[in-house]
């Protein structure tokens, strides 16, 4: 991406524009940017794509860096703390995401062991609360990690993980 320098070299030697003309010269340095895939210049007043990545690097990095439904089950755990841990308060499609974070990388692993599934639910479940805890509250970190340990574990969750081990395994 090409940018104009936004030092504008002083009219004398050793003498300094002052702040309003420095001012001026910024904003006339951010109107012509050029865009990265065409060559052409921004639209007047635009903002250019690194000026909008770079406050919200982190959020980027740490997407980046999540495992296959792990920032969706991280908003679901935001959900569970908001509601004090009460599971019947969150939306029953909020839940399948949790569930389909529960039940990632359970491939290969026998349908009819059924502790043998509930226990890398349960494994899951402790990994996403840890990676929770940075934003979940004090005050109601017990009631949510509860709720989803209790969900990781829930016979019915546990059972449906099983059938579906099992028709995966019939159809190969």
């Amino acid at each position: 991406m090409a940018t104009q320098s936004t030092q504008e070299p002083a009219s004398k030697a050793g003498e300094t524009q002052p702040a309003t003309q420095q001012a001026n010269n910024q904003s006339e340095t951010t109107q012509t940017v050029t865009t990265q895939n065409t060559g052409k210049p921004a639209k007047s007043g635009g903002t250019a794509r690194s000026e909008i990545l770079a406050p919200q690097q982190h959020v980027l990095d740490f997407l980046r860096n999540c495992e296959d439904y792990e920032a969706e089950a991280l908003r679901v755990v935001d959900i569970i703390a908001t509601s004090e841990g009460n599971l019947s308060k969150v939306d029953t499609a909020k839940l399948r995401l949790l569930n389909n974070y529960l039940n990632a990388g359970l491939e290969g692993v026998d349908g009819n062991d059924r502790d043998k599934v509930q226990d890398l639910r349960l494994e899951r479940a402790v990994k996403l609360m840890n990676l929770a805890a940075a934003f979940v509250v004090k005050a109601v970190s017990m009631q949510t990690s509860a709720a989803v340990m209790g969900f990781a574990a829930k016979a019915s969750e546990v059972s449906n993980a099983c059938k579906s081990l099992l028709s995966r395994a019939n159809k190969q």
